[in-house]
């Protein structure tokens, strides 16, 4: 008996939680959130010719990063820019493979519930010509001590691991070029030299 309605006590519980879960209401962002919200994750955004890239409407908290405003958004390009294409309702922005290295875009969002528009650059690299854009992992470990000769490396992340990222610059000239266009000029510490996908 006292099986019986333990199971039927738990089963209730299951069912309210379930149910509040789906048929609450959405949480109506705060003005705060609203009045700082910014295209996120990157900014500017960097994309490779023939690549896609997600952008999101964000704003920062307190002690963390940046995080997703939950809000009706509408997306466009201009002024436009041929082969660099955004999805209005979803923010999935493509280059076509043909954009030019150094193109720029302006990628524009209009938050329902804001009065200003958000803004933010869009940069186009090639892949093939600025192979180090993008987030990298550097491991601090070594691969093989004196006692580990022979045996298979086992990497592990460690404290002094680092993250970093390479950002395409269009004014600097740090690989000789007349600074016409985009080369690899700052270095973020943000923890095995291996790119991080995103």
């Amino acid at each position: 008996m006292l099986k019986a309605v333990m199971l039927v006590c738990a089963a209730m519980l299951v069912v309210s939680l379930g149910g509040r879960a789906q048929s609450g209401p959405t949480e109506k962002p705060s003005q705060w959130a609203m009045d700082n919200a910014m295209i996120g994750p990157d900014s500017p955004i960097e994309v490779p010719a023939g690549g896609s890239y997600r952008a999101r409407v964000m704003y920062p908290v307190p002690d963390g990063p940046l995080f997703p405003l939950k809000a009706d958004v509408t997306w466009w390009i201009e002024p436009a820019v041929k082969g660099i294409l955004v999805e209005a309702k979803t923010g999935m922005m493509t280059v076509a493979p043909s954009v030019p290295r150094g193109t720029s875009a302006l990628l524009h969002a209009d938050v329902a519930g804001r009065k200003e528009k958000i803004h933010a650059k869009v940069l186009v690299y090639s892949a093939k010509a600025d192979p180090l854009v993008g987030s990298w992992r550097v491991d601090s470990s070594h691969a093989c001590s004196p006692k580990q000769s022979g045996s298979a490396f086992v990497p592990t992340a460690t404290a002094n691991d680092v993250d970093w990222k390479f950002h395409v610059d269009k004014n600097s000239g740090l690989d000789g070029s007349s600074g016409s266009e985009p080369v690899f000029s700052s270095l973020e510490p943000t923890s095995t030299v291996s790119r991080i996908q995103h």
